[in-house]
Order: structure tokens, then C-alpha cells, then sequence
């Protein structure tokens, strides 16, 4: 067997209960909630007891409404989010998202965050687990490019 053919019988053997297609527009519908800073639109996509970390390793939130209440934080401040999907990488009911999220206030662009993130599906198509991977390296200030 080909190196082809062999990847080609590992991601058949990657799939999960979800089309491709299916997961994928979940993950987009995800980042389209943060560019409208829509919280329940984003909160519709997600198992009422998912986990979710940020960053990974920070204390886990688990449960729909503490997520809730840690997004309805973040959407308080005086600044707007406005995410640049690079790559969405799906394997089975799983995906991974390569993104730079731009952060503006008032006064213009205040920087970015560039975030690799997790995805975990359950059965019914909802997010039981998101993980976002950044570190300090990952943080850019406005002028700083």
C-alpha cells in the first residue's frame, strides 16, 4: 500500500458520527457568534455540560452556564472580536481551528491573538469541549507586527 492509500485508510478510519461538512459549519457558526458578539447563538452550539478552558490549562469551566457567564464577561468589555479563520482541520467528530482573533476598542485596533483551538463533538452535533492553545507568544499589540 501506498503512503497515500495508507493515510487515505486512516482518515476513513477517522470518521466520526458527523459529516465533515456538518462539523465544519458548526465550527464556522462558532467564530461567525464571536464576530456578531452574538453569546446565545454561540451558546446554542454547545452540550449543556461542556468543558472549556482558556487557555488550556487555566481552570477548567464546566457546564453551559459558567461558560455563559465567562463569554458574557468578555462581551462587557468595551472591545469588539472580529476572528480570521486560517485553517479548520476535522477528523471524525473532532476539529482543530487555526485563528487570529483582532481585538479593537474605541479608539481603533488595540492587537491580536493568534489561537489554535480544539473542538469536541457529541452524538447530537453539539460542543462538549473547547480547548484554545495560546501562550504570550501568541499575543501581538497593536503596531507590534
Amino acid at each position: 500500500m501506498s503512503i497515500v492509500g495508507t493515510w487515505g485508510a486512516m482518515i476513513a478510519a477517522a470518521q466520526g458520527v458527523h459529516t465533515h461538512e456538518d462539523v465544519e459549519a458548526t465550527v464556522r457558526a462558532y467564530f461567525d457568534s464571536w464576530a456578531n458578539g452574538d453569546v446565545q447563538a454561540r451558546a446554542a452550539l454547545f452540550a449543556p455540560d461542556a468543558a472549556f478552558s482558556d487557555p488550556i490549562g487555566a481552570p477548567e469551566l464546566n457546564g453551559l452556564p459558567a461558560i455563559q457567564r465567562f463569554w458574557s464577561m468578555a462581551a462587557s468589555m468595551p472591545i469588539t472580536t472580529t476572528p480570521e479563520v486560517h485553517r479548520i482541520v476535522i477528523s471524525g467528530d473532532h476539529a482543530l481551528a487555526h485563528f487570529t482573533m483582532h481585538l479593537a476598542g474605541e479608539q481603533g485596533p488595540v492587537g491580536s491573538l493568534e489561537v489554535f483551538e480544539t473542538f469536541d463533538f457529541n452524538d447530537q452535533g453539539q460542543i462538549t469541549r473547547l480547548g484554545p492553545y495560546w501562550d504570550r507568544s501568541c499575543v501581538t499589540k497593536a503596531g507590534d507586527a
